[in-house]
């Protein structure tokens, strides 16, 4: 199959099973050491939280603060994020969705290019795919590290995969994914495993919505299509 997709990583491949996680934890960190402010970070602290990137949930968190936003300094913040998440992920933290693993695998067999758009600071967004073992599937992406708006990550991670076709596919879980696609004249398949149903999705923009990623034939014919 000559086509490329690319997939989000929260709540598209992957969850968390705790409900304080570690990533969370993370911008906590950073923002202490970086900024030398003490902020708790909840998912209800921002609304609404799902699809955004890393960079824009920093700065999210610090609007409220009198502190200078330079681009230094957020990345500075990031390495305190990544070093933070590494060092104190737990093993078993997360677990790969319903049919995620035999999706990739089909996928792989058939030589679909895959790649990553996530909001997910590039160190810590591989560390989750290797936690759930799915890491092998992919070798490119855009990363919330290479840049703040998700519609330039797909733009990064389209110029990373060097290729060249029209049938570019994007799976994501909330609105941000499936505008992001858009933006990008990108066919987008949102995945109702995050906190939107599959009416918001299609809502949205999505070209497909699904409950899961477990109806691999459906996905593929889509893909065929």
């Amino acid at each position: 199959m000559n086509i490329l997709v690319l997939f989000d990583i929260d709540k598209t491949l992957l969850r968390s099973k705790l409900t304080s996680t570690t990533h969370a934890k993370a911008f906590s960190y950073g923002i202490k050491q970086s900024f030398g402010i003490e902020v708790e970070f909840t998912y209800k602290a921002i609304h609404p939280l799902p699809g955004l990137t890393d960079q824009q949930i920093i700065k999210h968190l610090l609007e409220q603060e009198s502190v200078e936003l330079t681009e230094n300094k957020i990345k500075e913040c990031m390495k305190h994020m990544e070093k933070y998440y590494i060092t104190n992920m737990q093993k078993g933290e997360l677990e790969a969705l319903p049919g995620t693993k035999k999706l990739l695998e089909q996928l792989k067999q058939k030589n679909v290019t895959l790649g990553l758009v996530t909001g997910n600071i590039e160190a810590i967004g591989w560390k989750k795919l290797e936690d759930v073992h799915l890491k092998h599937y992919f070798s490119f992406g855009g990363f919330g590290s290479d840049a703040a708006d998700r519609a330039e990550l797909v733009r990064i991670a389209l110029k990373k995969s060097g290729y060249q076709g029209n049938n570019v596919f994007l799976f994501g879980d909330t609105p941000r994914d499936i505008t992001a696609g858009k933006e990008n004249n990108v066919k987008t398949i949102g995945v109702a495993t995050g906190p939107y149903t599959i009416k918001e999705l299609k809502d949205s923009g999505a070209n497909l919505a699904l409950e899961t990623l477990e109806n691999t034939e459906q996905i593929l014919s889509f893909l065929n299509s």
